[in-house]
């Protein structure tokens, strides 16, 4: 009889990026296929559907499917900004156990790595065992010990190619319009 390797479960978080749907392929097609997990789930809306135990099962969608949606812009799954909070703890740890998730992935930035992490203590703490990992995906490029985040240079490419719209369309403008201002996301990165 083969070892139980527990099942997976991956979530989405924050803001949607071109790239959190090319990290959600990646998860699934390499879990699905390396024979080192169970299951494969999705939490529909992150958080929200750890705690309501709305899980998706991932590897049972259409194989083709998936290399669609990594080329899809929003969240697949479905994001939410909601944190773990105290009085959810007794809560996504009873969803975990009751679908042996193992294996915690959280595809977000700061915000969704601080959630991750409170999962992981939280687990430690009731002595279950999971594995919490948080896949970079912010355009923020704000990650402690990260240097580039993926959705940081997309971010970055589309703005410089802004950027270089606007200046050429304030130089055609001659002394008419002069300056132009544009205004960047990216908390203290933009």
């Amino acid at each position: 009889m083969a070892p139980n390797r527990g099942n997976v479960v991956v979530l989405q978080s924050g803001g949607p990026t071109p790239v959190i749907n090319r990290s959600l392929f990646g998860l699934v097609d390499e879990a699905s296929t390396s024979g080192a997990f169970g299951r494969v789930l999705g939490a529909s809306h992150g958080m929200e559907g750890l705690l309501a135990d709305d899980l998706i099962d991932l590897a049972a969608q259409p194989r083709g499917m998936w290399r669609r949606v990594a080329r899809t812009p929003g969240a697949a799954l479905g994001s939410t900004r909601r944190k773990l909070k105290p009085e959810d703890v007794p809560t996504v740890l009873q969803t975990l156990s009751d679908r042996d998730v193992r294996y915690c992935f959280i595809i977000g930035g700061n915000d969704s790595a601080e959630t991750g992490l409170s999962i992981s203590l939280e687990a430690r703490r009731a002595g279950y065992d999971l594995t919490v990992v948080c896949v970079p995906k912010t355009i923020d490029n704000d990650l402690v010990l990260t240097d580039h985040t993926p959705g940081y240079g997309s971010a970055a490419r589309f703005v410089a190619f802004a950027t270089s719209g606007v200046g050429a369309d304030a130089e055609s403008m001659g002394k008419a319009a002069p300056i132009a201002i544009v205004e960047v996301m990216g908390r203290d990165t933009g």
